[in-house]
């Protein structure tokens, strides 16, 4: 009742800055520490994307971006993902889908422009193979939520990461 249809959007933002605030943590602990908060992040990115396809305008949206879309942090949330997958720490919860998924909701939810993040993919993919998994998941959940199609010919959106993935 906070969120839809009252002037008080304070619980929406005190998550948007929960969300910057576990961000910034992730990015500054090595890793085993912060998979644990990687699952935090994205179940409350989750709640927030679902608040932006209803209409929520964050104004932290430009910092989040700048958080996730930086090509140093996408490759570490990239390798923090391998590393879960590798030791099978938290891999149930932190797998590649997980991140594809994660990144899926920032763009869905506006919360997060497509071409910041096109560009972060596009650097990560050239450096890391695993980012060419997590991009195809993020690919593929886009097409079908838009086209409510299982592949990506018919996405308008990415077009220079589709092509690079391709190839």
């Amino acid at each position: 009742k906070h969120f839809i249809g009252t002037e008080n959007p304070q619980p929406a933002v005190e998550l948007e800055l929960q969300i910057i605030s576990m961000l910034k943590e992730f990015f500054s602990n090595p890793p085993p520490e912060s998979i644990l908060s990687l699952q935090a992040i994205i179940e409350a990115a989750d709640v927030l994307s679902l608040l932006g396809i209803l209409g929520y305008v964050g104004s932290n949206k430009e910092v989040l971006e700048s958080l996730v879309c930086d090509t140093t942090n996408m490759l570490a949330l990239i390798e923090r993902v391998k590393y879960s997958v590798e030791t099978d720490r938290c891999a149930e919860f932190i797998s590649h889908d997980a991140l594809g998924n994660f990144l899926y909701l920032l763009v869905e939810g506006s919360l997060v422009n497509h071409r910041a993040l096109e560009t972060a993919l596009l650097c990560s993919v050239k450096a890391n193979e695993d980012a060419q998994a997590v991009s195809s998941v993020m690919l593929k959940r886009l097409a079908s939520g838009r086209a409510g199609i299982d592949s990506t010919d018919g996405l308008v959106i990415m077009v220079r990461l589709q092509q690079l993935l391709m190839r």
